[in-house]
């Protein structure tokens, strides 16, 4: 029998084919758990980004003489709202960012995310907490 796991961004350690949840946001669990309750199925989750090595990025990248966007904790935290060193917060700087880093990578355009998105535990002790933090908004 398989049965649905529901989590918060915050609490997952890998992925394991779990519904993820914004803990900003925890009535959407509780409306998937009534659902569940009420014998409603959830459909598939999300797919989980796909996060490939530097090495093999940079192989793809000069074979298809693809453009690149590297997304960091800079621009993680300009889409959250928080100004960077050398940057102040801008609103539509933020929602231009939020829309590109949703695009899909293609042979033209490939998003950068860092490893964190998919396994923020291989990180130092202090990028652990941000991380861990800074996913639940995305």
């Amino acid at each position: 029998m398989n049965k649905p796991m529901l989590a918060f961004y915050t609490s997952q350690n890998g992925n394991h084919g779990q519904h993820l949840y914004s803990s900003e946001h925890p009535e959407r669990l509780l409306q998937a758990f009534h659902a569940l309750i009420k014998g409603e199925t959830l459909g598939e989750p999300e797919k989980p980004i796909k996060v490939i090595g530097i090495d093999q990025t940079l192989d793809y990248v000069i074979k298809n003489k693809s453009s690149l966007v590297r997304f960091g904790d800079g621009e993680v935290n300009l889409m959250w709202g928080l100004p960077i060193p050398y940057q102040n917060h801008d609103l539509e700087l933020a929602n231009q960012l939020k829309h590109i880093v949703g695009l899909e990578s293609d042979e033209k355009l490939v998003v950068c995310l860092p490893d964190a998105f998919t396994d923020r535990f291989k990180f130092t002790s202090w990028a652990i907490p941000f991380w861990k933090d800074h996913m639940d908004h995305y």
